[in-house]
């Protein structure tokens, strides 16, 4: 660029002559050029969506560990009743050891898949947008 160049702009574009270029009249020669208002607010609303996504994602995590746990509990609590029936008999049946055979393998089956915390793998798969 020139200093003309420049200069030509100037004349050109401020309307108040007041060899200042304001934002309304930046605007009325480059009405393509991003404001950065709008920018900042496009990237904070963008934030604040990918924020709800990871939250949805937590939750959800949160709420499938509370029910893995749960069963984990209550199979402890079964085993504990289990466990006082054997001691009072002295050995139990053959049915409760069945039982305690078939939950101890339940819970193992439980262990061994604790909940997964799904995340997108994308913002955009996050936000719903397809390419």
């Amino acid at each position: 660029l020139e200093v003309q160049d420049v200069f030509d702009l100037l004349t050109t574009c401020d309307n108040s002559l007041d060899f200042k270029l304001d934002l309304q009249e930046f605007k009325q020669f480059f009405p393509k050029a991003d404001h950065v208002k709008t920018t900042v607010a496009n990237r904070k609303q963008h934030a604040v969506q990918l924020h709800e996504v990871a939250m949805n994602s937590f939750k959800q995590y949160c709420h499938d560990l509370e029910k893995w746990l749960l069963h984990l509990y209550s199979a402890m609590q079964t085993m504990s009743q289990q466990k006082s029936a054997t001691a009072t008999s002295m050995g139990g049946t053959v049915q409760l050891c069945s039982d305690v055979q078939n939950l101890i393998n339940d819970v193992k089956r439980h262990v061994m898949k604790p909940p997964k915390l799904i995340v997108p793998h994308s913002a955009a798969e996050a936000l719903g947008v397809r390419k």
